[in-house]
């Protein structure tokens, strides 16, 4: 062995196995000669021949165990958990795709598809289940199916469903279409009592069935001008100066005045139209309407206005609609449409003045046309507050249903009010239409003779 034995730095040199042994202390009492077997005795500095004392080497228990004193060691059932395994690639499963005996491996979908059974189609004694074959190019839009021999094909002839007429169906390359014109009323569902068919949700929708409320919101604006949905129907179109305007009357307030709309200013689609002008006393304007207390709400009631807002909303309030307002007070008992200085536009119900206000319906823009309507339901539980502009197209919807005057002695009236807070004479409002009436309501007229 290579090795300096001298007691100094020198270069190696070889030396004798006498010489190793002098070197590493061993006598000949505990000289050795080969290698030494594992002491099964005595101390642990001992190596005798034999296994590691059990002292020495305890059992393992856990994920791995062995007997004591056996250097033996086995992983323990069930103790690779799906966290202790390696990881595996993305999207893969474990398996062998070598066609031999092997490790797992990660398969890719592919390679696990190319592994399982095709479906076997029935050829009378029952097939196999497995994998469908995939669908030709065309196969979808020719109306191919899966059939049960396991191929993609159209019905067969043999069913009863080949192509051609089959009464009220027509069948084409797997494509079953109803003829026109012969589902006739008793082939179509049953619809609800008092409905009609339509499509009222604004946008391109099957037809469901509709009440003549949902109905009547959207008709054309002008189908309610001409009293064709309600009865009994009032209106005025305002074509004379002074009145009489049916049952509506004008209240001026704190000498407003109420004046035909100046020649060579009507607008060719509004004729008849009044114009309200404050006074120079604060809160003053005008009042249209039949009486603030005429009509006790009960359901059905609707209420439309065609008006034109002022050069500016500044100072300038209007209320329009079923209300008791007589001032410039906001209504004790009420259903209406206030249009504060602000131009923005609000749906408000009152009863006994506990108020509730609806968010903004429209932001109204100054010298404007436009069209207002207040509708109840059949009971009085609910009024939808709706603008359109001059064509009749609808800027924003409110449904209220809180605080509407059903009690008695909380009754109101339709009408307009203007008024302006300021004390320099402005023209506050332009008024061409109104008209108000029931739709369902059943009144109690008695007997005529």
């Amino acid at each position: 062995l290579k090795g300096n034995n001298t007691g100094a730095a020198a270069n190696a040199a070889d030396l004798t196995a006498a010489q190793v042994k002098t070197l590493l202390a061993i006598s000949a009492a505990t000289d050795v000669s080969g290698l030494a077997a594992i002491a099964t005795s005595g101390s642990a500095s001992n190596l005798i021949a034999g296994t590691v004392p059990a002292a020495q080497m305890p059992a393992l228990t856990g994920d791995v165990t062995s007997t004591a004193g056996s250097t033996a060691m086995a992983i323990a059932a069930n103790a690779v958990t799906n966290a202790k395994s390696a990881q595996m690639a993305a999207s893969t499963i474990k398996g062998n795709a070598t066609g031999a005996t092997a490790n797992a491996t990660d398969l890719t979908a592919t390679q696990v598809t190319a592994l399982l059974n095709a479906v076997v189609g029935d050829s009378g004694a029952g097939g196999t289940k497995g994998l469908v074959p995939a669908p030709a190019a065309g196969d979808a839009a020719a109306g191919r199916f899966l059939a049960a021999n396991g191929t993609w094909g159209l019905p067969p002839s043999a069913s009863g469903v080949s192509d051609g007429d089959k009464g009220d169906i027509t069948v084409t390359a797997g494509i079953w279409a109803i003829d026109p014109n012969v589902v006739t009323n008793a082939k179509a569902a049953q619809m609800a009592a008092k409905t009609v068919k339509a499509n009222v949700t604004g946008a391109t929708a099957n037809a469901v069935d509709v009440t003549a409320d949902q109905l009547a919101a959207i008709l054309p604006v002008g189908s309610f001008e001409r009293g064709e949905r309600l009865t009994p129907f009032n209106s005025s179109d305002f074509m004379t100066a002074t009145g009489p305007w049916g049952p509506f009357l004008q209240t001026l307030i704190s000498a407003g005045t109420v004046a035909q709309q100046a020649s060579g200013t009507s607008a060719i689609n509004h004729p008849g139209v009044l114009t309200i002008t404050s006074s120079t006393t604060a809160n003053s304007g005008a009042l249209m309407t039949s009486s603030p207390t005429s009509i006790l709400l009960g359901g059905g009631e609707q209420f439309d206005c065609v008006f034109k807002t002022p050069a500016a909303f500044t100072n300038i309030t209007t209320r329009l609609g079923f209300h008791d307002c007589t001032t410039s007070t906001d209504a004790v008992d009420g259903c209406y449409i206030e249009i504060p200085t602000t131009g923005l536009a609000v749906g408000k119900t009152s009863s006994n003045s506990v108020r509730t206000t609806s968010a903004t319906i429209a932001t109204l823009a100054v010298n404007t046309w436009y069209h207002a309507r207040i509708k109840l339901n059949a009971n009085a539980t609910a009024v939808d507050v709706t603008i359109f502009d001059d064509s009749g197209t609808q800027l924003g919807t409110v449904n209220i249903t809180t605080n509407i005057p059903t009690a008695s002695g909380r009754e109101c009236g339709p009408g307009y009010i203007g008024t302006n807070a300021g004390t320099v004479a402005t023209l506050s409002g332009i008024l061409d239409y109104i008209a108000y009436g029931y739709q369902g309501r059943t009144l109690t007229r008695g007997a005529l003779s």
